[in-house]
């Protein structure tokens, strides 16, 4: 955000990651990697030894700290990286001198990769302030914000009048009957938690979670959305939302088995992307859950994740009938 981009960057120029260039953390832009392998980036070519340039820096933010390779390539594809290694859970700023690279041209260079090495495995990466300098200018021009994992503010309270929802959970609106927000038979560990004086739900160790409501079977058959407000601490990971009705009787896998029941994956390939570190609200038409034939008697709403036990909060969920403003 400090200097004028160079002329010709061209981002991405290749690689098969998600790396965006609007991403936004405390007004400040970012590139992230929400299933980063590796990336790269072209520009007109210079030549680094008139210029007196002597360093290459960038700002790097990694999860887990996973190394990356950092390339720099000259005209005629003559290429070297150096090996950085993050910090967990944090920025950290890096300068490589261009003396470590002996194979380049450094009158041609006009290429920069970054590359895991790690493909297909992806990880959860952001970078910011990429630049070639002077050996000896200042190292970081703006000190990046931490990508946010955990939610600090409660998501946009809804606006539907209270005669067009049956509300779960949400602050907004009279509740139904919830037996449980994690029944006995999941794989999640489960809390309550306030934002902004604001409960929420959050699951940490998400495989799946039963929130059950078998007491008090709601009626569904005039409301025509499922809402749910979620927040994904992993933004690749899988978040599943199912909804199972047991049919007149009432009872799951009862003496004559009328449970129906629609799942929708999102994160997966084809199906919609929901984004991570930050509240997204969802309106899912019950029209398009082509399983739930009959929704008189819901008793049971499923989340799950990845499989690899996720952390997501999750707030708002309930049905509606109201007209939804785009």
């Amino acid at each position: 955000d400090v200097y004028t981009t160079t002329a010709g960057f061209d981002m991405p120029k290749w690689g098969p990651s998600k790396l965006l260039s609007d991403t936004t953390i405390a007004s400040n832009h970012v590139l992230m990697g929400d299933a980063f392998t590796f990336q790269g980036f072209q520009f007109d070519a210079f030549d680094a030894n008139t210029k007196n340039l002597g360093k290459l820096h960038l700002d790097i933010w990694s999860k887990d700290a996973t190394p990356v390779n950092v390339y720099v390539i000259s005209d005629g594809q003559h290429s070297e990286f150096v090996t950085i290694t993050p910090t967990a859970g944090a920025w950290k700023s890096v300068d490589i001198d261009l003396s470590a690279f002996t194979k380049i041209d450094k009158t041609k260079i006009f290429q920069v990769k970054l590359d895991t090495m790690i493909q297909p495995t992806t990880k959860e990466m952001y970078f910011d302030n990429i630049y070639f300098a002077k050996a000896d200018a200042p190292t970081t021009p703006t000190d990046p914000a931490a990508p946010a994992t955990a939610p600090t503010k409660a998501p946009v309270a809804p606006t539907l009048a209270a005669d067009d929802v049956l509300s779960f959970f949400s602050d907004n609106y009279n509740n139904v009957t919830v037996d449980t927000w994690s029944a006995d038979w999941d794989a999640a560990d489960f809390a309550k938690v306030s934002l902004e004086n604001n409960p929420a739900l959050k699951y940490t160790n998400l495989i799946f979670a039963g929130i059950e409501f078998t007491s008090a079977p709601v009626d569904a058959t005039q409301m025509t959305h499922l809402h749910f407000d979620v927040w994904k601490e992993n933004p690749s990971s899988v978040f599943k939302v199912k909804l199972v009705d047991f049919g007149a009787n009432g009872v799951y896998q009862g003496a004559v088995n009328d449970d129906v029941e629609h799942e929708v994956i999102y994160n997966t390939a084809g199906k919609p992307s929901l984004a991570g570190n930050q509240w997204v609200s969802v309106d899912i038409p019950l029209s398009e859950m082509t399983g739930l034939s009959t929704r008189a008697h819901l008793a049971q709403l499923i989340i799950s994740g990845s499989g690899t036990g996720d952390t997501v909060w999750v707030d708002n969920i309930y049905l509606h009938n109201g007209a939804l403003v785009i």
